[in-house]
């Protein structure tokens, strides 16, 4: 009786996932802290302009994300193997991080402001961990729309990268969304 192997991912993706969610986790655990901190009869009363500031923020750090998180080199025609997959390891981890700090950016700014604000201190710091998860999810995980479009910039020369293969998502662009 055979059966089927198992499908190898790539280290870059396996360390790109890791990545991901150690940061990405560490923003409940921060809030779980700040909880213990902020708690009180006015940590749930918030002004409401300080919630749309965040909301505001939010939406401009994806723009931010999206403007500057994806550059990347296209690669050299005729790079050799080695020199191709030195290229597309480092241009994505690099972007990766990129990405990953600007989306963590929203939080960070939300747990400052919440003890700055006062009344609703810990609503505040909810808001902005919830709003840099969503950019977390949408921009820094490694899916397939983020690696898609970074392999279409390393690609634009015509050196094929490899750099979906590595995080199995060779194939129809459509099929698999994470």
């Amino acid at each position: 009786m055979s059966f089927p192997q198992p499908v190898r991912h790539d280290t870059l993706a396996v360390i790109s996932r890791i990545l991901a969610l150690a940061v990405a986790a560490m923003l409940p655990v921060i809030l779980l802290a700040m909880w213990f901190v902020l708690s009180g009869p006015d940590a749930y009363v918030v002004r409401p302009a300080h919630l749309g500031g965040l909301l505001v923020a939010g939406v401009a750090t994806s723009y931010l994300i999206d403007a500057v998180g994806y550059r990347v080199q296209p690669l050299r025609t005729g790079a050799d193997a080695g020199e191709v997959q030195r290229s597309v390891r480092g241009q994505w981890t690099s972007q990766q991080v990129v990405r990953t700090a600007l989306s963590e950016a929203v939080a960070l700014v939300s747990l400052a402001l919440a003890f700055v604000a006062g009344d609703g201190g810990f609503l505040i710091a909810v808001v902005g961990v919830l709003v840099s998860l969503v950019l977390f999810a949408v921009h820094a995980w490694p899916s397939r729309r983020a690696v898609d479009r970074i392999a279409s910039g390393l690609e634009a020369a015509g050196t094929p990268s490899g750099l979906r293969e590595s995080f199995g998502h060779a194939g129809d662009p459509g099929r698999q969304p994470f």
